[in-house]
């Protein structure tokens, strides 16, 4: 499964979860092929004012091939013009590194914005992750949307205002 291979296991569903998330409307699964074979995933979410890319893989053997820069310039170009927002790790290793570096080279902007994405699994902790965003930086009011509609919607978690006022 590119997702377990590509995601460790607090950044991903289990699979009972990844089949009741199947049936959201917001929730688009896509493979990706390349000369016809399954060559990774890109799954996403739907919001009336951004898209919101939740995993996005190629296979190890498909990686290094500008697979991914072409399914991502064709993904924003079908967005028509609505921000495209993505989570990655913080750049304080290698990999993170060189991700961030290969979605800027893609047109994504990292944010200043502190997040933190909740987490997957039930008592499990959060996990302090950037946002990037196409065409432009993430401004703030966007922001705001996309941390509580992905709270509410992707992850499911409970709102921290209503928390803290109980």
């Amino acid at each position: 499964n590119c997702l377990e291979e590509a995601f460790p296991a607090e950044e991903r569903r289990e699979r009972s979860d990844m089949q009741r998330i199947m049936k959201k409307n917001e929730f688009h699964p896509n493979l990706l092929y390349a000369n016809g074979n399954p060559a990774g995933v890109l799954t996403y979410w739907r919001f009336p004012s951004f898209l919101f890319i939740e995993h996005f893989a190629f296979l190890p053997a498909m990686r290094g091939h500008g697979l991914g820069k072409e399914a991502l310039r064709r993904f924003t170009e079908a967005a028509n013009g609505l921000p495209v927002i993505l989570e990655v790790e913080p750049p304080v290793t290698e990999t993170a590194v060189r991700r961030i570096s290969f979605y800027k080279a893609c047109g994504f902007q990292l944010s200043d914005e502190p997040y933190e994405q909740p987490s997957y699994h039930k008592g499990g902790v959060p996990l302090s992750l950037r946002i990037m965003s196409s065409p432009s930086v993430i401004s703030h009011e966007l922001f705001l949307l996309f941390r509580a509609e992905t709270r509410a919607v992707v992850y499911e978690a409970e709102d921290e205002t209503e928390k803290s006022l109980s």
